[in-house]
């Protein structure tokens, strides 16, 4: 198993934070920010369209939940920046 913490920050402009894995198995995004952060799935990502992840906050990911950890996840913040919490498991290297 291959655990891959990290931090990233978002923006204003939607950027990929996850990249596509086709062997992972869980991605958790935690909102240290304290603001609403919004993710999604297309590169158009914006605060109307995608979805909320509140500050101390967290998104998960996982085949169990139904929510695909395999594709991309895309993050934007209405204003200034934030700082979140990426972990990813994976079966692969």
């Amino acid at each position: 198993m291959v655990y891959k913490p990290r931090a990233f920050n978002v923006t204003t402009d939607p950027e990929m934070a996850v990249n596509p894995d086709p062997d992972r198995d869980v991605v958790v995004i935690t909102n240290l920010s304290g603001a609403t952060i919004y993710w999604g799935v297309d590169p158009e990502l914006s605060t109307a369209n995608g979805a909320p992840i509140f500050n101390n906050g967290r998104a998960e990911f996982s085949r169990e939940n139904g929510r695909d950890p395999r594709i991309a996840r895309y993050l934007v913040i209405g204003s200034g920046s934030g700082d979140v919490r990426i972990d990813e498991e994976s079966t692969g290297e």
